[in-house]
């Protein structure tokens, strides 16, 4: 299970990061799911000069914060995890993931079935087995809502949720979906903050940042899409 933050526009990135830390300590929390804290790696992506960097740790983000390095960005995400699983700790699990089709991706979720739909034997990674199964025979470097939903229709019963950040040099896509069975919903809705200035997508709403705009719940089976070409 994991917390995860987009913004994209004109904002501080330090507070992008702040606010991943505190979704991170549980401090924005405000759901009923009993995982509170992630301690157990982060990650960052951003722009600069239109080339996507990435970094990735297997600490605890809130007491690595002061070594992140200054970043001057227009699109910035940044991921915190628990692990699910004890043998899913390490760098190695950390996001973003990387796909050689040249996307990144961010998970929150538990998605131990998918790996069937790849014909694997058995699961190794949920979520990088989840990242692959939603582009692996896609053409180019666009999604759409109605792809996405007939693979998610596809996978068994058994997980939490898909929510994903969907990244590559050209586009960013915010895909939200549980299944609505699940018994913690707020904990899976993400939140949107938009305004001309800046747009937030975010696990948690996080009070302070909200700039121009207000939170409000992401439907559902919604897909976002950022044309990272424009500022």
């Amino acid at each position: 299970m994991c917390r995860m933050i987009l913004a994209k526009g004109d904002f501080i990135p330090e507070d992008i990061f702040r606010a991943a830390a505190e979704m991170c300590e549980g401090i924005t929390e405000n759901h009923t799911n009993p995982i509170k804290k992630h301690p157990n790696g982060w990650g960052a992506l951003w722009l600069y000069n239109d080339e996507i960097i990435t970094l990735r740790s297997s600490g605890c983000l809130s007491d690595e914060i002061s070594s992140i390095p200054n970043i001057n960005t227009n699109f910035l995400v940044v991921h915190v995890r628990h692990a699910t699983l004890d043998k899913n700790k390490g760098l190695e699990f950390s996001h973003p993931l990387f796909h050689e089709r040249n996307w990144h991706c961010m998970h929150n979720g538990f998605l131990p079935t998918v790996y069937k739909l790849l014909g694997m034997e058995e699961s190794i990674f949920d979520s990088y087995e989840y990242f692959t199964y939603l582009i692996n025979d896609i053409d180019g470097l666009s999604l759409t809502k109605e792809l996405i939903r007939c693979k998610i229709d596809d996978i068994e019963n058994g997980g939490t949720s898909g929510n994903a950040f969907l990244i590559n040099k050209e586009n960013a896509y915010v895909w939200q979906w549980y299944p609505e069975s699940y018994e913690h919903p707020t904990y899976f809705t993400m939140q949107l903050n938009k305004s001309e200035k800046a747009t937030y997508v975010s696990s948690e709403v996080i009070p302070w940042l909200r700039g121009e705009g207000y939170w409000e719940p992401i439907k559902n089976y919604s897909l976002l899409e950022f044309n990272l070409k424009e500022n």
